[in-house]
């Protein structure tokens, strides 16, 4: 919790020491929380042999596998996204621009102007609030740029850019974050992610 915050306790710390934290060498560069999930322990537990199967009392035997199991992941966790790792990343559902803003909310939090640009068209509503970070005044010299685009819009040059699809329809960008990114749906306050494997729950309560 201490590394990634939730979006509503960011406020509290803008002018402190942890405000733009993380430079272009930080192993959590540009990583972003996008909710709270059940992770594994860093350490796995390991149990000794208990021996031959037909030797153990089978409830001893499913007791230990069940505590094993449950004590092996930890609930709750915040859930994060590398964007550095994805050229584009899509989504779409039930509050997707409050789950965009969220996330570029941590991202000019914890990154410096130098570190993370951020372009947008910042005259509709939903974006306009932009215009008073320093992350947009001159995106071009960052390090990194993100862009944001609504759903149908051309995505402008940038390192990520993250399309917010209010409606769900396939988009070009959309299209090409289930191919080559990442992209993700919010439903019932749940986000799930979609792979070439298919669609699965990654996040059981988002920011």
């Amino acid at each position: 919790m201490h590394r990634y915050p939730r979006p509503s306790e960011l406020w509290s710390l803008v002018g402190g020491e942890r405000m733009w934290e993380r430079g272009v060498h930080d192993e959590d560069y540009l990583e972003v929380r996008v909710g709270l999930g059940i992770t594994s322990l860093c350490t796995p537990i390991e149990v000794p042999d208990p021996g031959a199967a037909e030797d153990l009392d089978p409830v001893c035997a499913t007791s230990l596998r069940h505590t094993v199991n449950v004590a092996s992941t930890v609930p709750d966790t915040p859930v994060v996204v590398q964007l550095r790792a994805f050229s584009y990343l899509s989504v779409s559902g039930e509050r997707a621009a409050d789950c965009a803003r969220a996330m570029i909310c941590g991202l000019v939090f914890h990154q410096g102007p130098e570190a993370v640009g951020i372009v947008a068209d910042q005259q509709g509503p939903e974006w306009a609030w932009l215009k008073w970070l320093p992350h947009t005044r001159d995106p071009h010299r960052a390090a990194q740029r993100i862009a944001l685009v609504s759903e149908g819009e051309e995505a402008p040059e940038a390192d990520t850019v993250v399309e917010i699809a209010h409606d769900g329809s396939t988009s070009a960008i959309r299209r090409l974050a289930e191919e080559e990114g990442l992209s993700l749906e919010l439903r019932g306050g749940e986000l799930w992610v979609y792979t070439a494997g298919g669609k699965r729950n990654w996040v059981r309560r988002t920011t």
